[in-house]
């Protein structure tokens, strides 16, 4: 039924013809929003005889999430209803535990009564449609996207000359707006709707407002009422907060009431296949990173004071990150590829050398026709028993709509530096199930693990997801056979109110590091466990693996309440006790530690002291083994600009130690962060901590000093 929410593992796009992929702005346009998050100076006009109003600055907007879907099917249905094409709709994309679900968003409101008029109207068909606030760089990337799917769903009465998105394309921008006042002036609508049109097939600028209103005037005046009633509903969803809006109502009320408005032009329209392209996007950055510290002791003693200083460099690097994607979408099947890893130049003499890491480096293949799917490649996993990175082949195959069999293979990786460990062969097989009732899903698995030439981990595990707006479940048990212990137990909840206080909930049962024969090695000058087995049996070797492991108790509790509509209070208590570890094989035992408190209260405010800032007061103690500490700290962000934000800030902190020692910590921070344009900005951070220590006989003063400075630029 319309507005329940759908969620379930087979989330592939089964129609062979989506024009729904043209309003969908995919998790990988993060990348893009987080660089396009402010808007870049507009454009000069190269003419002074049009003169272009400039927009109303907003600095959020106002949506209605319709409903959350597992795939696209209700797109047609929903795109036809009466009241969403009176406003933008778009799709965003979201992806949580390798899973993807679709939002349909219906925008765009500058202020949240205007959201709620609308949203009384849908309520009926959208009974779990909420309002939720975006950002200006999400309304771009939409409006984008809508552009885009109205260049297929509405044809034009003479396409224009394919658009070549030149380097130099915002010099175009006033020419193409001049050339269309021009032909508007001369009644040559035709030319008028050209160049209007072309200019608004670019990515948004500071002329795309206004022509997007000529070119509902052009069609206007050439006697395209269909097409002008259409565009001027797409302004007025597009730009509320525009100067133009009332002129725009005016007229569109106008063609509504004194013509008859026919929908020949409209019914030609004929939804179109995906055209097959290849896209590639991704971000580069690079920091200079130093980190220092200092020591000074006082040592008192009965005649003297003893005074010992220290300084030295802990960190003095360049770090080189590098994402890049590629992307191929078709009707039938979607090809991706990813690399994400760096470069780390060490400028420290005693350095061990550069390090290269490689984080992702995989080739993902979809079958939209069979439901299949494959990634090949350097990967990170947390279902199926496989937790962390490795290199291998992950594939899926969607059996039914309820039924997903996977089999994931290959080798773990140690670090992001290194290569897979060519001992540590793996191989998982995993079914998911759901969604039952349009909220649960569940999955079952085995999986085996090889460490050289014995077994190092084999289990048996299930998980289970519950999911609707105001609540959440998430269990995961995972109990190895090898070692006859239960590795997890893990459940996660959450529930929100009507009157919008949520509360959270976790309890995590686990063995710390997780079992396997690997973990034997700890304290160990062998470097393998096949080096191992010829001092230990492999039952001798299992043994030590549990030696080496602890048990790990944690329970979080955590509540949040908004107070007005720009102040929310946040509270959670969490408790931790970690078991004692056995000694054997010429290493010691670890004692267990008590249990542990953490207790921490925070303030979130915005639009505190001026429009679109940000501020954070937390307080927390902990109560530890080792110590009691009670902290204060504050957090505020604030938009000096569009191009500059800064980030001052500050903690304060207290400490008893159980050496019966005091300490106070003072933490101070200060980031900058510079927009240069729409895909580069630039980030200068410092921060320092001074620590006063008072011991038993004397006095501890250690200072650390943090420094970076660097850019990321997105393509």
């Amino acid at each position: 039924p319309a507005g329940e929410v759908e969620y379930s593992k087979k989330t592939e796009i089964h129609s062979p013809a989506y024009p729904a992929l043209y309003l969908l702005l995919r998790n990988t346009d993060a990348l893009i929003a987080s660089a396009a998050s402010l808007k870049p100076p507009a454009e000069k006009t190269g003419s002074a005889d049009t003169k272009i109003p400039q927009q109303a600055v907003v600095d959020s907007y106002y949506i209605i999430n319709l409903k959350t879907a597992s795939n696209l099917n209700d797109f047609d249905r929903i795109i036809k209803q009466q009241e969403i094409q009176k406003h933008a709709l778009y799709i965003s994309e979201l992806e949580i535990d390798n899973r993807t679900w679709y939002q349909y968003r219906l925008g765009f409101f500058i202020d949240k009564k205007s959201a709620e008029i609308t949203l009384n109207n849908l309520q009926k068909t959208y009974p779990l449609a909420r309002i939720i606030r975006i950002s200006p760089a999400e309304k771009q990337l939409a409006t984008d996207r809508i552009r885009a799917f109205s260049k297929i769903s509405t044809p034009l009465a003479t396409p224009p000359a394919k658009t070549q998105h030149a380097s130099n394309a915002r010099e175009l921008y006033p020419q193409l707006i001049n050339k269309g006042t021009r032909a508007l002036s001369e009644k040559d609508y035709k030319s008028a709707i050209d160049a209007f049109t072309q200019l608004l097939s670019y990515p948004e600028n500071s002329y795309s407002m206004d022509a997007h209103e000529l070119l509902g005037f052009a069609y206007e005046l050439n006697n395209q009422i269909a097409y002008a009633r259409k565009t001027y509903e797409e302004y007025l969803s597009l730009y509320p907060e525009s100067r133009g809006a009332t002129r725009v109502t005016q007229r569109l009320a106008s063609l509504i009431t004194a013509r008859s408005t026919s929908p020949g032009d409209l019914r030609e329209a004929k939804s179109k296949t995906i055209i097959p392209k290849w896209e590639t996007f991704g971000s580069i950055s690079q920091f200079y990173r130093r980190d220092t510290s200092s020591l000074d002791i006082d040592t008192e003693t009965a005649t003297s004071v003893i005074n010992t200083t220290d300084s030295r460099v802990n960190l003095s690097e360049i770090d080189t990150l590098a994402n890049f994607n590629t992307r191929y979408r078709s009707n039938d099947y979607e090809l991706r590829s990813r690399f994400t890893g760096g470069y780390i130049y060490d400028f420290q003499n005693d350095s061990e050398g550069n390090d290269v890491p490689i984080n992702e480096l995989y080739f993902d293949a979809l079958s939209i026709e069979h439901n299949a799917s494959i990634r090949i490649g350097r990967q990170r996993s947390n279902k199926g028993g496989v937790f962390g990175r490795f290199d291998g082949i992950d594939t899926g195959y969607q059996m039914t709509d309820q039924l997903k069999m996977n089999l994931t293979t290959g080798y773990l990786v140690p670090k992001t530096t290194q290569s897979a460990n060519k001992d540590e062969f793996f191989t998982s097989l995993r079914a998911d199930l759901g969604t039952f009732f349009n909220a649960w899903d569940f999955s079952l698995y085995y999986m085996k693990q090889e460490n050289g030439e014995i077994t190092g981990r084999e289990a048996i595990g299930s998980e289970f997801r519950y999911f609707h707006p105001q609540r959440s479940l998430f269990g995961l048990v995972d109990h190895d056979i090898l070692f006859d212990k239960t590795n997890t137990i893990l459940l996660n909840g959450s529930w929100t109110t009507n009157s919008k206080t949520s509360f959270n909930a976790t309890i995590d049962l686990r063995q710390s590091p997780l079992l396997t024969t690997q973990s034997a090695l700890q304290g160990q000058t062998f470097t393998s466990v096949d080096d191992m087995l010829n001092s230990f049996t492999e039952e001798e070797i299992i043994q030590i693996a549990q030696d080496r492991t602890a048990s790990v108790k944690t329970f979080i509790f955590g509540v949040s309440q908004p107070l007005s509509e720009n102040y929310t209070l946040n509270a959670d208590i969490t408790s931790s006790k970690i078991s004692a570890t056995d000694a054997s094989a010429g290493v010691e035992a670890y004692p267990a530690t008590d249990t542990e408190y953490f207790f921490s209260s925070q303030l979130i405010g915005s639009h505190v002291f001026r429009q679109n800032d940000s501020s954070i007061i937390g307080v927390n103690y902990n109560d530890t083994t080792t110590s009691n500490t009670t902290s204060l700290r504050w957090n505020y962000r604030i938009p000096v600009s569009q191009m500059l934000r800064l980030n001052p800030r500050i903690s304060i902190a207290e400490r008893d130690n159980a050496d019966d020692t005091t300490q106070s910590i003072l933490g101070l921070a200060f980031k900058m962060d510079y927009r240069w344009n729409r895909r580069t900005s630039f980030e200068f951070e410092f921060s320092s901590e001074s620590s006063d220590k008072t011991l038993v006989s004397g006095q501890e003063k250690n200072d650390i000093y943090y420094f970076s400075l660097g850019y990321h630029y997105t393509f």
